[in-house]
Parts: structure tokens; C-alpha cells; sequence
């Protein structure tokens, strides 16, 4: 089966959208979901977290960065920016 990547540009005036795309984990539980994060706040990230995300990259992330998400999700590993860390 090959993989499915999902990757959701949040913001935080749409959460009627935001649920609809969390869902689509429960309708295709193997499916990979990397969330981008423009506002990159702690609490956006637990959020996410909760919602059973596969990677997670704040909005300011570099190009290396995104390869590096992309290579450990497609290998069956999650994926956490390190500059997140640093909030």
C-alpha cells in the first residue's frame, strides 16, 4: 500500500476545516499527517498532538527540514521540528 501524506497549513480562524481534516486520520488511520504551523505556539502543538499527527513543522522551517520530515514519515517514524524546543 503506498503512503498518503496529508499536510495542513493551520490557522487558527478556520476550526470548523481544522476538525474536518483531523477526521480524515480516523477514516484513514495509515495515513501520514504533517502539520506546517505558522503561529508555532506550545499550544497549537499539544493540540495537534492530541489529534494523532505524524510530524510537526513550525512555519519557519528550513528546506533540509521538510526532506528530513518527509524521509523519517515515510520510514514509519514521527517527526518533530527541533526549533521547537526552543519556544
Amino acid at each position: 500500500m503506498p503512503l498518503t501524506f496529508y499536510y495542513y497549513n493551520y490557522d487558527s480562524e478556520i476550526l470548523e476545516e481544522t476538525n474536518k481534516f483531523f477526521s480524515l486520520k480516523k477514516i484513514y488511520p495509515l495515513a501520514k499527517i504533517l502539520v506546517i504551523d505558522f503561529n508555532s505556539t506550545k499550544e497549537n502543538f499539544f493540540s495537534f498532538s492530541k489529534k494523532g499527527i505524524d510530524g510537526y513543522l513550525m512555519g519557519t522551517f528550513k528546506k533540509e527540514s521538510i526532506i528530513s520530515a518527509l524521509n523519517s514519515l515515510s520510514l514509519g517514524n514521527k517527526f518533530f521540528d527541533n526549533d521547537f524546543l526552543y519556544l
